[in-house]
C-alpha cells in the first residue's frame, strides 16, 4: 500500500498518524506533499514542524512540481487530500488525478459554520462539490461525527463516508507544579469567544465556595476581556494566565490537572488538546460541539459532554469533579493507556489501513472506528 498525503502544513496533529503508518508492515510508501512547512498564525501558537522518520516529505512544490507528481505517480498510489480540492495550488493535482481515475480520497472536518446564511452558503458550495466529484472521490475520512453529517449532507454517498480523528502520541513534559488538595482546571487554546471563557469564568464564580485552582494557556483576541472579567468575579488569585507555552510545557500542565475544559460555543473540528488531555490521563468536560466529544462520551472515565451555552450546567460539572477528589496514578495510567489504544498513531493507522482496504477493495467488512461505540 502506497500512501500519498496532500496537506497544508507539517502538522504536529497528523505526524503520529503518518510515522505509524511508515512502521505499518502492510505500508510500502508514506509521502506527505505540504504546501509550506508552517504558517505564521500557528507558529505564533507555538506549533513546531515534527520530524516524521520513514515519511517522505516534499514542502512547498512549486506549480510545475505539482503537476509533475499528480501526472507521474504510480496507479497504485492511494492520495488523501486535505478537503475537497485542498489548499489552492493542489487543486490541478486535485482534477488531474480525479480526471485519471485515481485512487482519491479526502481527509476533512466539518465545514459546517454557524449562522443560518453563512451555513447555507457553506451547503450550497459543497452540494455543488459533491455533484461534481462524487464519482471521483472514493473515501471521505470525516473528523468527528459532526464531519460525517456534514458530508452526508452535503450529498456524498454514505458508504463512502468513514469517521476518523487526530491520531497522537504522549508527548514529552516538563513537569509542572500540582497542588496537593485543590483541584486544578486546565484552559488550553486560543483565547476567542467561540472557546467558551467566559462560560468558563462564570462557572467557576458559582463555585467559588469550592478548593479549586485554574489555567488558561493561550493568546487571543478575548484575553484581556477574559482577564478583566476573572478579576469582576473576583477570581484573579485563583485564574491563572500563563500566555501561550511550549508543547513540553504545555504537556506538563497536563499531567498537573485533574480536568481540562473545553466548552465550546461553536462547531469545532476535533479539539486535538482533548486527546493530548486524556494521553495524559486527565479527564475532559467539553460541549457537545467539540469534534472530541466522540471518544470523550464513550467513557465516565475520560470525561463529561455537555450542552454549550449553559453556565450553570458546566458549573455543576465542575462542581462534581471537585467533590470526585484529585485524580489518582492510578486512574492517570488507567486512562493513558484506554486512551493511546483508542487515539494513539498506532491504533489510527491500523484502522485506516483496515478502512482503506474496505473502501477500495471491498475486503472484509467495514472497520469499526476504535473511539467509538461498536455499533
Amino acid at each position: 500500500m502506497r500512501l500519498w498525503f496532500w496537506q497544508n502544513i507539517v502538522s504536529p496533529h497528523q505526524s503520529a498518524l503518518l510515522q505509524a503508518l511508515a512502521r505499518h508492515p502492510d505500508v510500502d510508501e508514506v509521502h506527505l506533499i505540504a504546501a509550506e512547512a508552517m504558517t505564521s498564525e500557528r507558529q505564533r501558537l507555538g506549533w513546531e514542524v515534527p520530524e516524521m522518520p520513514g515519511v517522505t516529505l516534499t514542502v512547498a512544490p512549486s506549480q510545475d512540481g505539482v503537476a509533475q507528481l499528480a501526472s507521474s505517480s504510480a496507479a497504485d498510489v492511494i492520495h488523501v487530500f486535505s478537503g475537497v480540492g485542498g489548499p489552492a495550488q493542489f487543486r490541478t493535482a486535485f482534477d488531474t488525478l480525479a480526471r485519471r481515475g485515481a485512487r482519491l480520497g479526502v481527509m476533512a472536518e466539518t465545514a459546517h459554520k454557524n449562522g443560518a446564511l453563512s451555513g447555507a452558503l457553506r451547503l450550497i458550495k459543497y452540494r455543488l462539490m459533491a455533484l461534481r466529484y462524487h464519482r471521483q472521490i472514493r473515501f471521505i475520512l470525516a473528523i468527528s461525527q459532526l464531519a460525517v453529517q456534514w458530508y452526508a449532507l452535503s450529498g456524498f454517498a454514505q458508504r463512502a463516508i468513514y469517521p476518523f480523528a487526530y491520531f497522537t502520541d504522549p508527548l514529552p513534559a516538563t513537569p509542572a507544579a500540582a497542588t496537593t488538595e485543590q483541584i486544578a482546571f486546565l484552559m488550553v487554546g486560543r483565547c476567542d469567544a467561540i472557546k467558551g471563557g467566559e462560560e468558563f469564568l462564570h462557572a467557576l464564580a458559582a463555585i467559588a465556595h469550592l478548593p479549586w485552582t485554574a489555567r488558561h494557556i493561550g493568546h487571543g483576541p478575548a484575553e484581556d476581556q477574559w482577564k478583566a472579567l476573572a478579576a469582576q468575579l473576583g477570581l484573579a488569585d485563583r485564574v491563572q494566565f500563563l500566555g501561550q507555552q511550549p508543547p513540553v510545557v504545555i504537556a506538563g500542565h497536563m499531567q498537573a490537572s485533574d480536568t481540562l475544559v473545553l466548552y465550546n460555543r461553536y462547531s469545532d473540528g476535533w479539539g486535538v488538546v482533548v486527546n493530548e488531555a486524556l494521553l495524559a490521563g486527565t479527564p475532559v468536560l467539553c460541549s457537545t460541539l467539540t469534534g472530541a466529544k466522540d471518544v470523550v462520551s464513550l467513557s465516565p472515565q475520560a470525561g463529561k459532554v455537555l450542552p454549550p451555552r449553559q453556565t450553570n450546567l458546566l458549573a455543576e460539572a465542575l462542581s462534581e469533579r471537585v467533590a470526585a477528589g484529585k485524580v489518582t496514578a492510578d486512574h492517570r495510567h488507567e486512562l493513558s493507556r484506554w486512551a493511546e489504544a483508542r487515539l494513539g498513531g498506532d491504533a489510527g493507522a491500523a484502522y485506516l489501513v483496515n478502512l482503506l482496504r474496505h473502501a477500495l477493495d471491498a475486503a472484509d467488512s467495514r472497520p469499526a472506528a476504535p473511539w467509538l461505540p461498536p455499533e
